[in-house]
């Protein structure tokens, strides 16, 4: 949008504000760079730990896989006993003279 002829808002830029432009924009593309520079390096720095993981997943997949509940072997061994419905009013010393 222009401006108006007789417009009383002048913008007028001298030598020393684009200097203090350019130079704010160099900073900045300096910083983006810096970032770009530190992502690639983290990237390579874990790419190979990647790499590896997923080979030794692919040939061992039982290491990571959910581990299954075991199956209970064919001779399972049960314990029985006898079993008594204790009355709660009993008091305590009742229970234990009485014995099981």
């Amino acid at each position: 949008m222009t401006q108006p002829p007789h417009s009383p808002i002048r913008i007028r830029l001298s030598t020393g504000s684009w200097i203090s432009i350019i130079a704010g924009l160099f900073v900045v593309g300096l910083i983006l760079v810096a970032i770009a520079v530190l992502a690639l390096g983290i990237f390579l720095f874990v790419l190979p730990f990647v790499a590896v993981m997923t080979v030794l997943y692919y040939l061992f997949p039982s290491m990571f896989g959910r581990r299954r509940p075991q199956r209970q072997r064919a001779s399972v061994t049960i314990i029985d006993g006898d079993f008594r419905v204790v009355d709660p009013d009993e008091p305590d010393r009742q229970r234990i003279e009485q014995g099981p």
